[in-house]
């Protein structure tokens, strides 16, 4: 770990000079930055009924992840970053982008974007104490969605001595895509036999979701440059439910029953925190 982190902030510094002759006039400074985090969802869970609530069975990637993030400050007041997380399947699922504009030195406005991977636990949701049933592909213990937030807000820039950073206050949409699961179920001692669909539409929640970023610079190998540990942090809330249809449809598909399930919101809130280096050139 200690050698990737060195090797990558070895790899920027000479990112310097290939900016400065191939993009003057468009970047007045930017920052590369690695950092290793922890990102934690907790779900409010419900008393199960006798129709199933999907809330209780939807769940985020609770683990330690590798980040990689790249803020460039354009002219005319106007700054982009864009984020990205290497999770422990080695895969970069997680992608956060930010442009902020900054009218003033102390203020600014900005528009993010996120794209977070969930998952609906699929045996869970299909499991019936009558029924024995199948996925028809037992490699689908998870059906994996991406959870998209659409996010609008202030930034408060700060700096004091070697310490910088920005505080964001930001709220916006959490957008859940339209998806759809099926088994097929035996009841038991019988020769019942039945098929299960559940069909969930798009839905959409209100989010507010606050962040820092602290830098504290440690050294300045030139001029317009500088090395430092930075720390990230942010908190999210949101309230929530995830209504579907399910039919049902027993012996032969001209027998179905056609359920529409609404359940109460129930709450997410999510804490995800990282350190690690920056590079300023």
């Amino acid at each position: 770990m200690k050698r990737l982190l060195i090797a990558l902030i070895l790899t920027c510094i000479p990112a310097h000079y290939v900016f400065s002759y191939t993009l003057t006039g468009w970047f007045e400074e930017s920052k590369i930055s690695v950092f290793g985090g922890v990102a934690t969802h907790h779900i409010e869970k419900r008393n199960s009924t006798e129709d199933v609530n999907l809330m209780n069975y939807l769940s985020y990637r609770n683990e330690f992840y590798l980040g990689v993030d790249a803020h460039v400050y354009l002219h005319e007041q106007w700054q982009f970053n864009i984020k990205t997380y290497l999770n422990s399947s080695l895969r970069t699922d997680d992608v956060f982008a930010k442009l902020i504009y900054m009218p003033h030195e102390k203020i600014g406005v900005t528009l993010g974007y996120a794209s977070i991977p969930v998952q609906y636990g699929l045996y869970e949701i299909h499991e019936q104490p009558q029924y024995y049933t199948t996925i028809p592909n037992s490699d689908d213990v998870y059906d994996f969605a991406k959870n998209e937030l659409f996010l609008a807000g202030l930034a408060f820039p700060f700096e004091g001595g070697k310490f910088s950073g920005t505080i964001y206050l930001q709220g916006g949409v959490s957008y859940l895509p339209n998806d759809f699961s099926f088994s097929w179920q035996n009841k038991y001692d019988s020769n019942e036999r039945r098929l299960v669909e559940y069909d969930i539409p798009e839905s959409y929640a209100f989010i507010i979701q606050p962040e820092v970023e602290i830098r504290w610079e440690i050294a300045k190998p030139t001029t317009d440059t500088s090395i430092g540990l930075q720390f990230q942090g942010k908190w999210n809330y949101s309230k929530r439910n995830i209504d579907y249809t399910r039919n049902i449809y027993t012996w032969t598909t001209d027998n179905k029953q056609t359920e529409i399930i609404s359940h109460p919101k129930q709450s997410i809130e999510g804490v995800d925190w990282n350190v690690g280096l920056f590079y300023i050139f």
